[in-house]
């Protein structure tokens, strides 16, 4: 058995490294990591940005133009192989965890059945796949079937081999938190372009997310309005300067916005804290917008009690032969599919919800 399982894995070693790529409504990350003496280095990669109104709210409008971007990516990035893995947005899926009888003779349906009657979706019409954890805990996770479809056709389009479709969290997760030294919950704050991600991890895996309507494009809107600019000149204006055109307006307007994320925060904090008896301290700001000092500022002064900071991906990754463009926290998701997509041992460390497509 074992010279079979050497010669398969040799066999397949073509696939690896695979190429994680990161989709979202306002551009495409492509990356390619190679092992390294301590750590992951970078192969390759490749980012571009996308004309307005190709994809919306993480559906692909126009799935043609999205496959010919997304093919001169691949061609202009230099990849060594076309087996890649994609991550859907957490506002398309759904996970739960679960704790289903421990004598039960089918743990497959009795997942399934827990499922259903715990998430607030229809599953016939989803694809979904799930992990064991420990004290009988099962994790499970869904997302609708006519999205996951849409972009098997569109990596088709393009001419890649799409291997796993995991979940955005997961990916910013193994990018910014190492569990197994996990010793208090902390929180995963990803603030995006039109919503931010909450989630809330503990050792033993994901324990509570949300999401929210509030990001990065609604700061550069009232940027944009402050100054008589439009939304781009606005975005450069940000990221050049960040919010200081604003002046006394800055902290108001950025209340504003991301207020409900305060709020959201402090109330799953406490319903972790009543649940568990242990109480979350740490937050890492993640998102292309957690680089202004700016929003830092807000979320220390409205969240005292916590540790707050940057996410760092150099404890992932080591960069130093590779600049990446626009700033490191922009590649927190994509470095996290290509850090599954190492090898056949870390591919199976994870969920895949085209695993079970027939």
């Amino acid at each position: 058995m074992g010279i079979f399982k050497n010669l398969g894995e040799k066999f397949f070693s073509h696939k690896f490294p695979m190429v994680g790529v990161d989709i979202s409504d306002a551009s495409i990350e492509v990356m390619q990591l190679r092992a390294g003496l301590q750590q992951p280095k970078i192969k390759a990669s490749y980012r571009v940005e996308l004309p307005d109104g190709l994809i919306e709210n993480g559906r692909i409008v126009d799935l043609d133009k999205t496959a010919e971007i997304l093919k001169k990516a691949f061609s202009a990035g230099g990849f060594a192989n076309n087996f890649c893995l994609l991550s859907l947005p957490d506002k398309e899926t759904f996970f739960v965890n679960l704790k289903p009888e421990q004598d039960v003779s089918d743990i497959e349906a009795a997942v399934y059945s827990l499922a259903e009657e715990n998430l607030p979706v229809e599953l016939s019409k989803c694809l979904s796949d799930y992990q064991l954890g420990t004290d009988n805990e099962v994790f499970f996770v869904a997302a609708p079937k006519e999205i996951i479809l849409q972009y098997l056709e569109l990596f088709k389009k393009a001419e890649l081999n799409l291997a796993v479709i995991d979940f955005e969290s997961a990916c910013l997760a193994r990018t910014l938190l190492d569990q197994s030294r996990l010793r208090q919950p902390a929180f995963i704050i990803d603030l995006g372009a039109k919503s931010t991600d909450i989630l809330l991890l503990d050792k033993n895996g994901f324990e509570d997310q949300t999401n929210l309507a509030c990001g990065g494009f609604f700061l550069s809107q009232k940027l944009a309005e402050t100054l008589n600019k439009d939304i781009k000149e606005a975005e450069l204006i940000m990221i050049s300067r960040g919010l200081q055109d604003l002046k006394a307006d800055a902290g108001k307007i950025i209340g504003e916005i991301f207020g409900p994320v305060v709020s959201e925060i402090k109330n799953m904090a406490a319903d972790y804290e009543a649940k568990i008896a242990q109480k979350p301290v740490q937050i890492i700001l993640a998102g292309g917008i957690s680089q202004l000092q700016e929003i830092n500022d807000f979320f220390k002064k409205n969240l005292p009690d916590f540790i707050i900071e940057s996410g760092d991906l150099k404890e992932s990754v080591d960069f130093k032969d590779f600049e990446l463009k626009g700033g490191e926290i922009l590649y927190a998701n994509v470095v996290g599919l290509a850090l599954r997509g190492l090898s056949a041992s870390s591919l199976n460390k994870g969920i895949n919800l085209i695993k079970n497509l027939t």
